[in-house]
């Protein structure tokens, strides 16, 4: 995909304070008893394809469990994340197959990780940090029982260390989406999200929300563990929906930069109408304003007209970081002309960016 290079220069008209922590909240877990367990529910039914993201934060890496459906009351497990040596470690269980399939990679304790575990249906795939480090041919589908999941908890061990924004989606992710999206929050109404736990909910409560859309809550010991802190991962980027469909769907806007003054950065929108003209809004708040029958996100700041999409409905960006959005958030979204769309316009999801988080 051709990049296209812009120069995005931002004017600050008044002085920006932001004392909220961008980061969110993550879960402590003890390596002791600590876990949330999540009940069975059909939408977490996967069968034949999924992908099972988290960031972790492991203080030992010798052994704990991460994230899965694995081994309650007597029942087989289904897939599992957990860690084993000096290893991260990804396994399947598959119907009528008496072994396991399994995937690993060395992991570093006391820094973040992000890790994924994949099924296509043909192969079992593990991602570090949105790369793919080790792969095994499987085919078939997952063992069918209906068990709950559990984090931070597997085989009776525990993690000792720190969990973020774990996620479940029904189908098999793509590499690329896989390495986009490791520094992106996800909210509901994502295609394939089955489940999303970013620990960004009431502090002094049992409960651990899931924000999918799908409400498969957790359930933790508000008295024990594991504990809410703030979190250090360094995700950078929030999709904040609110996009408007069009002739291909509703358009995908994504974002990759460290967030530093000068820095190489990318935008990449998809799903959008090919060959079409796209006009990108930038802005220093977030005001949801109505306009041709979908919203607007971000404040109009700045506005880049005529940026136009390739045949495939892609469009990527190349540019400088701005110094204005080093230490303050932005917020971005694409409109594209799209005359098959109900209303002549479809518009991506508004992306936020969040600075100031350390690698």
């Amino acid at each position: 995909m051709k990049a296209h290079a812009i120069f995005l220069t931002i004017f600050v008209l008044a002085p920006w304070t932001h004392s909220q922590d961008l980061g969110g909240s993550a879960l402590r877990f003890d390596g002791q008893d600590d876990r949330v367990s999540i009940p069975f529910a059909p939408s977490l039914e996967v069968e034949s394809a999924f992908t099972l993201e988290a960031w972790v934060f492991p203080t030992s890496s010798d052994e704990g469990g991460i994230a899965g459906m694995w081994e309650q009351g007597g029942l087989p497990g289904k897939f599992l994340l957990h860690l084993a040596d000096g290893q991260v470690v990804g396994r399947i269980a598959r119907n009528g197959v008496p072994f396991h399939d399994v995937v690993s990679a060395p992991i570093v304790a006391g820094r973040w990780t992000h890790v994924a575990l994949r099924y296509d249906g043909t192969l079992l795939s593990l991602f570090l940090g949105g790369i793919e480090q080790d792969s095994t041919k499987a085919s078939g589908s997952l063992s069918d029982s209906a068990i709950g999941m559990d984090l931070g908890a597997a085989f009776d061990s525990h993690l000792s260390g720190q969990l973020d924004e774990v996620r479940l989606w029904s189908i098999a992710r793509t590499g690329r989406e896989i390495l986009l999206d490791v520094a992106t929050v996800y909210t509901s109404g994502v295609p394939g999200l089955v489940g999303a736990w970013g620990f960004d909910d009431d502090p002094s409560g049992a409960s651990v929300l899931d924000v999918s859309g799908f409400e498969n809550h957790g359930v933790r010991d508000p008295g024990a563990g594991p504990m809410r802190l703030a979190s250090s991962a360094p995700i950078r980027w929030s999709d904040l929906g609110l996009g408007s469909e069009g002739s291909r769907g509703t358009p995908v806007l994504r974002g990759v930069s460290r967030m530093r003054a000068g820095d190489q950065s990318y935008l990449e929108l998809s799903n959008a109408r090919p060959e079409s003209s796209v006009a990108l809004i930038v802005g220093f708040s977030q005001t949801n304003t109505p306009l041709l029958g979908g919203v607007l996100v971000p404040s109009t700041d700045a506005v880049i007209f005529g940026l136009p999409t390739n045949q495939a409905g892609q469009l990527l960006l190349e540019f400088a970081w701005p110094e204005a959005l080093q230490l303050s958030p932005g917020y971005f979204q694409a409109w594209v002309l799209d005359p098959e769309a109900p209303l002549g316009f479809s518009a991506s999801n508004g992306l936020q960016s969040n600075p100031g988080i350390a690698d």
